[in-house]
């Protein structure tokens, strides 16, 4: 029964990427068609939301495990708070928007 319902709740989200992501393209193309002189303009506004929607909706189903990341793909930290050191001299840093954790060596690489 858990399993059918993590089954189910990863499609929903799945198909709720794609809705946005398919409105947002959608957009994109009608706008190409406007015989307007903004169309590039409001065009390249829609690329940004769909690169910017993409972004945020690969962590969320890479969270939800939706995505199988192999464990040698490394991430973008940025700014991350909560890193712990170990007693080897390995950094922890949680990556809490994808549900991962990174092991950094001592000279700060993975």
């Amino acid at each position: 029964m858990v399993a059918s319902m993590s089954s189910l709740f990863n499609l929903f989200i799945a198909l709720f990427a794609g809705f946005w992501l398919f409105l947002a393209a959608r957009g994109m193309a009608r706008q190409f068609k406007q015989a307007d002189r903004f169309k590039w303009i409001v065009a390249g506004m829609y690329f940004l939301i769909f690169i910017g929607a993409s972004g945020f909706f690969a962590a969320a189903l890479s969270a939800t495990g939706v995505f199988k990341l192999p464990t040698s793909r490394e991430w973008l930290a940025g700014y991350v708070s909560g890193v712990v050191t170990a007693a080897d001299g390995k950094y922890i840093v949680p990556l809490v928007p994808s549900g991962r954790v990174q092991l950094y060596d001592p000279s700060g690489t993975s």
